[in-house]
């Protein structure tokens, strides 16, 4: 499998409204938990870049980075465990 990556404008907000499986209010549950301290850390500091998230939940084997106005994400090769 051959990593994708893609980039896109960033809203800060996350809505959790928007999932619709388990799994997928899991993983928008965490984003919003990872943006709050990580996002006011990175404006304390005068930080523009900072990775948000990094393949926690194996189901979901993503790497999201913020780039100021701008998200990176890039999938990984999924566990062998994964279908």
């Amino acid at each position: 499998m051959k990593p994708r990556s893609e980039a896109v404008g960033f809203n800060s907000k996350v809505d959790t409204k928007l999932a619709q499986t388990d799994g997928a209010r899991m993983f928008a549950n965490r984003l919003k938990k990872n943006l709050r301290p990580l996002g006011r850390w990175a404006k304390q500091q005068d930080i523009s870049c900072y990775r948000l998230y990094d393949a926690d939940i194996p189901e979901y084997a993503v790497a999201i980075d913020i780039y100021e106005d701008w998200v990176h994400l890039q999938e990984n090769a999924p566990q062998r465990s994964i279908d």
